[in-house]
């Protein structure tokens, strides 16, 4: 009986987890890149850099690329980030979504 309730808890956790980021799909930046899925995309912190809004990445505050921001408010009211694997760089920024960017 107690396995099946951990197991019932567990999937209502991974479920809503991946039905609260189900936004993510369809997204495209201005350039009209895919932003990704879950496994892409995740909430970050919000900075200032240079008077700029700008977004925590990779420890770092960067600002926030105009071709990559996505014109469209999170629906959480926090800001996102969509990376990509690059051979180079490591990954690359895909998507940004603020609140209230739109």
């Amino acid at each position: 009986m107690m396995r099946a309730g951990a197991a019932c808890v567990l999937f209502t956790l991974t479920t809503g987890e991946a039905r609260a980021h189900d936004w993510y799909q369809g997204l495209r930046n201005p350039v009209g890149e895919l932003c990704c899925g879950v496994q892409d995309c995740a909430p970050v912190a919000q900075c200032v850099v240079d008077a700029r809004e700008g977004i925590v990445h990779r420890g770092a505050c960067v600002p926030v690329p105009g071709d990559r921001l996505v014109p469209l408010p999170s629906p959480d009211g926090r800001a996102h980030l969509c990376t990509r694997p690059h051979p180079t760089l490591g990954e690359r920024i895909v998507c940004v979504i603020l609140p209230g960017s739109a």
